[in-house]
């Protein structure tokens, strides 16, 4: 059975020779939106993983800078026991107002990679689902993770070209493959 394309995209007719699709067609772009959830959740992923080790190496820094500076100023000033008190508390205090941002950021962008898995798993589900499925179905269920896919999209903004280069090597040494070796 073929549809217009029409109703597949929305409305937005593309220049095809073709204006019909068929299951086919449906099956492919299911799963390709799934691929395309799997790249973005591995690089969403990678970019967290890269945010907390500069976080990481932040909090270091900071701590010491703190750590050292205190010390060394109430040492002199006031002696021993003032001098650790002031280096615990600058220490601390540089280190969470340093990476409180960055903390949620990294935490928000896992939180987005999450999403997308999820939505992944969700197009390969309906991938699998669609051939017990009607046309009519197939669409509203696409239509549906397409629009949650669009909204994931909005909220996680733009990801860099590095990390999606990290994602293919990631990928291509066979990282994500599923039992029957297929990515």
């Amino acid at each position: 059975m073929e549809v217009p394309f029409d109703i597949f995209l929305k409305g937005k007719r593309k220049s095809s020779s073709n204006p019909l699709i068929t299951r086919e067609k449906i099956y492919k772009k299911i799963k390709n939106e799934a691929e395309n959830c799997l790249w973005c959740s591995t690089a969403l992923y990678l970019k967290s993983v890269n945010q907390e080790k500069y976080l990481l190496w932040l909090n270091i820094a900071a701590g010491l800078l703190g750590f050292i500076s205190g010390s060394f100023f109430l040492w002199k000033v006031a002696g021993p026991l003032w001098g650790s008190a002031a280096a615990i508390l600058g220490g601390s205090l540089n280190v969470i107002c340093l990476t409180s941002g960055l903390k949620s950021n990294a935490s928000t962008l896992k939180r987005s990679a999450d999403r997308y898995k999820d939505l992944q798993k969700r197009f390969e589900y309906l991938h699998i689902k669609a051939t017990h499925m009607s046309l009519k179905e197939i669409f509203f269920n696409f239509e549906r993770l397409s629009d949650e896919l669009s909204n994931i999209r909005k909220q996680s903004g733009p990801i860099d070209e590095k990390y999606f280069s990290k994602t293919r090597k990631k990928i291509n040494s066979g990282h994500y493959k599923n039992k029957n070796g297929e990515k």
